[in-house]
Order: structure tokens, then sequence, then C-alpha cells
């Protein structure tokens, strides 16, 4: 069971990493683009995989949330509670409410919910980092 819960682990990991690759295509969209317009097949294929990404980013942060519920309770319920694991997954939570908030409640990308959204997710990387190396 403790293997499952890893790779569950992983999952979560790797679905995060593709709900957190929407502020990196925009941001190579945002400072890269007229170059890769010079490259139209490469521009196709960038643009399909841009849109990809920006629209289902959304549906990967509630898969990686799910994911790292299930996660947590293997591992808690089978293996053992880690304290980094708790710190990551809280984080993990807590950018999801910021997420539902902001498509939902607020939708507009500006102001302190926003700037929390993307400030949390750098230290949601360090907490993940920190969980898997110690």
């Amino acid at each position: 069971m403790g293997d499952f819960g890893e790779l569950l682990g992983i999952l979560t990991i790797i679905l995060f990493g593709i709900a957190i690759s929407n502020y990196l295509v925009k941001f190579v969209n945002r400072n890269w683009g007229k170059q890769i317009a010079k490259y139209p097949r490469f521009k196709s294929v960038w643009t399909l995989f841009m849109r990809f990404i920006v629209k289902y980013h959304r549906y990967f942060g509630v898969a990686a949330l799910l994911t790292l519920g299930l996660h947590f309770y293997i591992q808690s319920t089978f293996v053992y509670l880690s304290t980094s694991g708790i710190l990551a997954g809280s984080l993990l939570l807590t950018q999801f409410a910021l997420g539902v908030y902001g498509a939902y409640v607020n939708k507009k990308r500006k102001g302190f919910w926003f700037i929390a959204h993307r400030t949390i997710s750098a230290l949601l990387l360090i907490a993940i980092l920190n969980h898997v190396l110690f």
C-alpha cells in the first residue's frame, strides 16, 4: 500500500506541475511570442499546447487535489504521517481555495487573491521539494 501511496504522491506532483505550467506558457508567450511567430510550424504546435494548458488549468488543479487526498489517506493510514507532507498538502489546499475564489467569486486577475495564488505556487514548489527530498 505504501508504494501505491507513493505513486499517488508522484501523480499529485505531475498534475500540479501541469497546472503551474499555465503561468509558464503565458510567460513564454508574453516574452517570446514575436520570436515564436517567426516559425509557423512551431507556432501552430505551441499555440495548441498553450491553449490546452490554459483551458484545462483548473482541472489539473482539481485532479492534483483529489490525488493529494488519496495520497494523504493511504500514507496516514498505512505508512506514516509526515509533517512536511502536511505542510505541502495544506498549501495545495489553500492554493485550490484561492483558485476557486478567483474562478467563481472574484473573476478578475488582479488584486490580493491573484498575488497570493501565484506566491503560494512558489511556496508549494519549495514545500514539495522539501517533502520529497527530506
